[in-house]
Order: C-alpha cells, then structure tokens, then sequence
C-alpha cells in the first residue's frame, strides 16, 4: 500500500523470522517504495499490484477497466515485476465480470478482493466465519457459462476490520481475544475444512496496532505445522494443484485402483483413503508398484490413511487392498 519503507521492512522480517513469506502490494503511483526498495523485497518476498480506482469511481465501466490495465502495466514497467496475482485498493470491483476477463487477460490468476459475507458490518455474534467465509479457490464464471482463467480466494482476516482501536466498522479484537479465535479457525482448518486461512495485515498497521496479533498469526500457523505462504506461492501451487486429475479408477471389493496425474511435479502432494470401508480395514498400499506407509490422520470426523505422492514425478499409480 502507502507504507514506509521501514514498516515494509518491519513486517517483512517479522514474516521471514517465521520462516514465512508473504506479498506486498503496491499502489504504483502512490508508493514510497523505489525501484530499489522493491528489488531488495523480492529477495525472500513477493509483489503485486495494488490497483487504485477510487479517484476513478464516478467513471464509466470502460473507463475503469483502462484505468485499471493502465496501473498493472505501470507497475510491471516500473519495478520490472510481471504480476500473477492482484488486491484491489479498497477492494473496488468494475462490472460483473468484466475486471475478472480484464485480469486474465493481463497474466494475473489469482486475486482476493472478495472478503464480506452475510452479516459483514451488520453482527459479529456468530464469528469467525459468518463475516468471511472459508473456501477453496475456484474460477470466475461467465453468465453464458464459459470460465475465466482467473482464480478468486477470499480471506478470513483483515487488520483494520478486526483489530483498530480507531476505525468504527472494526471488531476491535484484543489480542487475546483473537488468539482464541484464531485457535479455533486453524483448528478447524487443520481437522475439518482443510482449506488456506488468508490474512491482509497492511504494514502501515502492523507498525500502528496489529503487529501483535501478526506475531500471534505466525507463532500459531508454526504450531499448527502450516507454512506460511505468499500469495503467489498459493496461486503457483493451486495453478499446477488444478491440473491434477484421478483416471482409472477401478474396485473388485478387494483392491482400489487409480491413477493421479497432473501437468507438473509437485512436492508434498498427499492422497487419503478411507481406513475402512464396506466392514474392511485398509491393509497394503503401493505406488506404482512399490510399497509404501501411511499416516492415520482425521479428516471430517473419520480416520483417513494419508499417502504421500512421490516427489519429482507427474504421475503416478496406487494400488489399495482391504482386508475384511
């Protein structure tokens, strides 16, 4: 956003110091960040544009929209940086569709400007999830049905509309308070919903009031055993992650079957099976031929048997047998 380089440079060392990585995004014409700055970033985080259209809001669609292209082009020009993902300043969208067509076709394929849900600004009694929701990514759709090569995923977490003392339409969570809040959503997350928790932590805030609440987010996720990505990594993993498909599944009632296969290697990929199914216990399991273990892990209140996919490959058969 508009922030000091200092409070960059703040959070910046906070995230690395978790061994975290995060993204900063940048208001192209309105940054006190150099060309320099920005290339001293990249060394262990990411950038993006911060498109700014609310000096633009009383414009037509079409108006917008050049705006819009005008400061991703300038951005990718000024700090030599070809974006894959983008957050819109005050989380302005154009049209219905329209920006998501716009955004794919400028090479960007991820954005999260989507953050409010029933009750935003309205109640905060039934929280954590009923002001943002919680969800995969998934493509913007046209109304004629086509899909647009632009992937949306929302956020649970925004800084000023949890934690500022000073802004009215915050919930003003102490820090405490959003400890156990926050507990309870990567509790979830981990057990049940198995889905990233998203956080926009401004850095201009960071070095005002939400600095603890940061440190608290980052402390926990380690705890948890999530990584801490930026937003481009999510979006490169997702990318390769959505080209992954099962084929040739087949059941005797003894063996399972089925092969997994994507357009990239990715490491850590993992597949669950249930460890029992129609009265039978999962007994030996192989990947392309060669046996392998597995983990016991809960999942949607039953025991899963994780696998992990081998690393460096972009297919791979698995065979399952049960045992009655």
């Amino acid at each position: 956003d508009r922030a000091d380089v200092s409070a960059n440079d703040t959070e910046f060392e906070a995230v690395t110091a978790a061994d975290g990585r995060m993204n900063l995004y940048i208001i192209p014409e309105n940054t006190q960040s150099s060309p320099a700055d920005t290339a001293r970033y990249r060394q262990h985080h990411d950038l993006g544009p911060h498109v700014d259209l609310v000096p633009h809001a009383d414009k037509s669609i079409d108006e917008r929209l050049a705006e819009f292209e005008r400061q991703v082009n300038l951005f990718r020009e000024k700090f030599q940086v070809t974006p894959l993902t983008a957050r819109n300043h005050n989380l302005m969208w154009v049209g219905y569709t329209e920006l998501a067509e716009l955004q794919a076709r400028l090479g960007i394929r991820m954005e999260s400007n989507f953050i409010c849900g029933a009750t935003y600004l309205r109640s905060f009694d039934t929280a954590p999830y009923s002001g943002y929701g919680a969800g995969m990514p998934m493509r913007f759709c046209r109304t004629d049905g086509q899909l647009i090569e632009l992937f949306q995923q929302h956020f649970q977490l925004e800084d000023d509309c949890h934690f500022s003392d000073d802004i009215a339409y915050s919930t003003k969570f102490t820090p405490a308070l959003y400890e156990a809040h926050l507990n309870r959503c990567l509790d979830d997350i981990t057990r049940r919903f198995q889905i990233p928790y998203g956080a926009n932590l401004h850095p201009s805030n960071w070095v005002r009031f939400s600095a603890t609440q940061g440190e608290t987010l980052l402390r926990r996720a380690a705890a948890y055993g999530l990584p801490i990505w930026s937003f481009d990594q999510w979006c490169t993993f997702w990318c390769a992650r959505d080209t992954w498909t099962f084929a040739d599944i087949q059941w005797d009632g003894v063996t399972l079957s089925f092969r997994v296969a994507g357009d990239a290697a990715l490491p850590g990929l993992e597949v669950n099976l249930p460890e029992e199914y129609g009265g039978a216990t999962l007994g030996d399991v192989a990947i392309d031929g060669v046996p392998v273990t597995t983990t016991a892990v809960s999942r949607f209140g039953t025991m899963r048997a994780q696998i992990r996919l081998p690393d460096g490959v972009a297919e791979a058969g698995v065979t399952a047998r049960y045992r009655s």
